[in-house]
């Protein structure tokens, strides 16, 4: 049952965070949490709402231009 629980939570990672901008990831997170109710995305999507906008758009954009 973990196994399948993880497996979803990678999916929902994967589907949510794969947009380009931190407003499409957080629309794609509202999305996910409105239909599947599930706690992570929901904690994840508060935790978000919480933090500086400037400081989210600057991570993720750290974060992807470190991958290449």
């Amino acid at each position: 049952m973990l196994i399948c629980v993880c497996c979803s939570l990678i999916e929902i990672v994967d589907k949510c965070f794969c947009h380009d901008t931190m407003e499409q990831i957080v629309d794609s997170l509202e999305r996910v949490a409105s239909e599947t109710n599930d706690a992570w995305c929901i904690s994840t999507l508060n935790r978000l709402k919480e933090a500086s906008p400037l400081s989210l758009k600057v991570s993720l954009r750290s974060i992807r231009e470190g991958r290449f």
